[in-house]
């Protein structure tokens, strides 16, 4: 029962990147084959790091998400235009919506 739910949560992730990103050709993401997160890669003159000008768009419009740079240890060198999604809290209406508002922060952006 909670797979479902989750594979859900991922397909409405999915779905909504592909409906507010699909045609950047500069965006990507993956397809997990499993947990709870999607990467997404932004053009690399975007800083998702938290003094970069879309993180705070992003957080103006209420959206958190986790600058891909902490994914990493420090001894690697971190992408800085790569962002982690959570969709295991939201349901899928907010999942829906907060894409639709971190695409609004990527427009105001990348102008």
């Amino acid at each position: 029962v909670i797979q479902d739910r989750y594979r859900r949560k991922l397909e409405a992730t999915i779905d909504a990147l592909q409906q507010e990103f699909g045609g950047k050709a500069d965006v990507q993401w993956r397809q997990p084959q499993g947990g709870l997160y999607v990467w997404l890669e932004l053009p690399e003159s975007v800083d998702t790091g938290e003094s970069g000008k879309f993180w705070q768009a992003s957080v103006e419009r209420g959206v958190l998400y986790v600058p891909g740079h902490h994914c990493f240890s420090r001894d690697s060198v971190a992408p800085s235009n790569t962002i982690r999604l959570s969709f295991g809290v939201q349901n899928e209406e907010g999942i829906r919506k907060g894409v639709k508002l971190l695409a609004e922060a990527y427009n105001d952006t990348v102008k």
